[in-house]
């Protein structure tokens, strides 16, 4: 192509060789990336702009990639001597890849996360507004959930499953008509993604209940040929979710090489962990809470036992609990518009910064419960003259735990809004229930 110069985004922290051996070819190289720098030396890049590279001053360390990327950016606009007004148009890509990425949204990762939601209800980007439209965003005052369940799969689906410069061309493109057409790209891969997805996801159950003791292992490590290696990540964090255990999922080519990708439970960093199993492994990078791996096939029985004595040696047996972190117990005439207001002042929503899960006990449940749509529940409680809609997403099983006729209950909740035909109530969006004694 010509260029002299690469300059690596969210990644290139750990590859020394491929940087020595474009060095070699005559390519400056600058590093930009978030990812931890492990024990290996720095590569010889011209410069490396990572906040967790050892000695680093500044104060931001969980800035994603593109974080990362745009104090590069920032740095080049004062050097050049240029406003930043330029620069700050592009906010709106900024927040997409922060909050994607699933960092803290606390610090310049909150700023970055407000301000470039606010410039996406107005960004003029063809692609953005394709994107909006297809996911039935518009007129819509977007938050965080919005990028990480809507927005950000269709953006993801195409480098999972195929070729990722068709997301770029779309971020690209300042023709409507062409955003329309890349955006409908994006939208058929992200349903053959989710298709890939549930299938996975089942194989993965089954290789549980029958593989897996989970009263004795305390990690679950997976592996299959036929697995898709673009979508481990998503069925991980499925699995995490279910099982409450860090979880590695691991694809095998026909030549023995396996890819695999790792998600975490709180209380375990993981890349201190894939450390700890390095003899196991070719290449492996990360953070706490995510990671990807490779590792040949027969080093595969050797890396299972070892990631599952590093989850004993660092993890205590409470840690395999999920816990529901409440910030405030009321009574049920408080959940009420003026605290939701309140509550509301605290967009963005994310990692480091929830939503505040809120407690009302001594409830009693209103008619009864019934499973609505892909195994919610929905019922209607009650405590003195208030009364509040309350909806479980996915908790059908906690029906069984609910005596309408005599017991009375606890619910942790997020109180959030619901608009339904125009119609405007409050309701529950149920986390736990506990039945009161």
């Amino acid at each position: 192509m010509g260029a002299s110069l690469v300059i690596t985004v969210d990644c290139g922290i750990s590859a020394c060789e491929a940087i020595e051996y474009a060095r070699s070819k005559g390519l400056e190289m600058i590093v930009t990336d978030h990812h931890e720098p492990g024990d290996s030396p720095l590569p010889n890049a011209e410069a490396i702009l990572n906040p967790k590279q050892p000695g680093d001053k500044y104060p931001e360390k969980e800035l994603a990639g593109i974080g990362v990327a745009f104090k590069f950016c920032q740095g080049i606009s004062e050097r050049l001597g240029v406003g930043q007004y330029q620069l700050n148009e592009h906010l709106d890509l900024v927040a997409i890849g922060s909050i994607a990425d699933i960092v803290p949204l606390i610090g310049e990762n909150r700023v970055f996360a407000k301000l470039g939601l606010e410039k996406m209800k107005v960004s003029e980007k063809p692609g953005i507004r394709a994107l909006i439209s297809l996911a039935g965003l518009e007129n819509k005052n977007l938050d965080s959930s919005d990028i990480v369940f809507s927005m950000a799969p269709r953006i993801n689906a195409v480098g999972r499953m195929g070729d990722a410069e068709r997301g770029v061309r779309l971020f690209l493109s300042d023709d409507m008509e062409e955003s329309r057409e890349l955006a409908k790209i994006l939208e058929e891969e992200n349903r053959y993604r989710r298709e890939v997805d549930v299938q996975t996801l089942e194989q993965a159950r089954e290789a549980i209940s029958q593989q897996i003791d989970l009263d004795e292992r305390w990690t679950i490590v997976l592996h299959s040929e036929s697995w898709h290696p673009g979508v481990l990540g998503i069925v991980a964090s499925r699995l995490v979710e279910e099982y409450y255990r860090p979880t590695v999922l691991i694809s095998f080519d026909e030549a023995g090489e396996g890819k695999g990708s790792a998600r975490s439970v709180s209380n375990f960093h993981l890349y201190e962990a894939l450390k700890r199993c390095a003899h196991s492994l070719e290449v492996y990078g990360g953070h706490k809470y995510a990671a990807g791996l490779q590792l040949k096939r027969e080093s595969l029985e050797e890396f299972i036992e070892s990631f599952d004595r590093a989850a004993h040696e660092m993890l205590d047996p409470r840690d395999l609990v999920p816990e529901i972190m409440v910030d405030l117990e009321i009574d049920l005439d408080q959940a009420n518009d003026n605290l939701l207001e309140s509550i509301e002042r605290f967009r963005p929503y994310g990692p480091g910064n929830p939503k505040p899960v809120l407690v009302v006990s001594d409830l009693s449940v209103v008619g009864y419960p019934k499973i609505v749509g892909t195994n919610h529940l929905k019922m209607r409680v009650r405590k003195d003259s208030h009364q509040i809609e309350v909806i479980g997403f996915g908790m059908a099983d906690k029906l069984k735990e609910i005596n309408t006729a005599r017991e009375k209950i606890s619910i942790a909740f997020v109180l959030e809004e619901n608009i339904w035909n125009n119609t405007r109530q409050l309701q529950a969006n149920l986390k736990d229930i506990k039945v009161s004694d």
